[in-house]
């Protein structure tokens, strides 16, 4: 190779590029051997050139800042999205995920270091509490509490219709509104949701 003929390989790369948090700072530096940083120096803390930087510190504090939906039935099967800062560069760093005290089983397929998925698991009873995340020992909380409640229907109004279909059933409840997706059957057929109403204790369906 005339134009390079020691075969000279030179990497040209930028340590804040895509705005990274903490961890997929780190990353840049452990999977790419890129020599980069995350930086205090300033007010906003940044992904920055070692030499440009005095002051570094480790990613050591996952943060919560959001999670949905915040409830589900006492069954399980709720996929909870988390979002936050510095929640592991791999599936593997993280070693404990619970909502409300009960394990919620991380999709490793879905996983960045700002946003994970769980699915979670099936509980006897009603309980509260926050979603909780243990990153090689280092844990994090969220401020918003994820609920599991026992969905229960109260009322069904008309209990009669034809067989043609096209009746409109108000289904009465409480917590109809948890979890991912709604779906009502009758016997064994489907009813289309036209409208669903929330109150304190009370959830229609339409």
């Amino acid at each position: 190779n005339i134009d390079n003929p020691d075969s000279v390989n030179i990497s040209v790369y930028r340590c804040d590029s895509e705005n990274p948090d903490c961890t997929t700072c780190d990353q840049k530096r452990s999977l790419y051997d890129y020599d980069c940083v995350w930086c205090i120096d300033t007010e906003d803390s940044v992904c920055s050139y070692s030499e440009n930087c005095v002051e570094t510190t480790n990613c050591t504090v996952p943060v919560i800042t959001d999670f949905n939906p915040k409830c589900g039935p006492i069954e399980g099967g709720t996929t909870i999205t988390i979002i936050g800062e510095d929640l592991g560069a791999i599936s593997e760093h993280i070693w404990n995920l619970t909502a409300a005290g009960i394990q919620c089983e991380l999709d490793s397929e879905s996983h960045s270091s700002t946003e994970i998925q769980c699915t979670t698991s099936q509980v006897g009873y009603e309980t509260v509490g926050p979603v909780y995340i243990n990153v090689e020992n280092s844990v994090g909380y969220s401020a918003d509490y994820f609920y599991y409640w026992d969905i229960d229907i109260v009322s069904i109004d008309p209990k009669l219709g034809p067989k043609a279909g096209g009746s409109e059933v108000e289904i009465s409840g409480s917590h109809l509104e948890c979890g991912n997706e709604r779906k009502v059957f009758i016997s064994d057929y489907e009813c289309t949701i036209v409208n669903m109403i929330s109150t304190t204790n009370t959830t229609n369906v339409y």
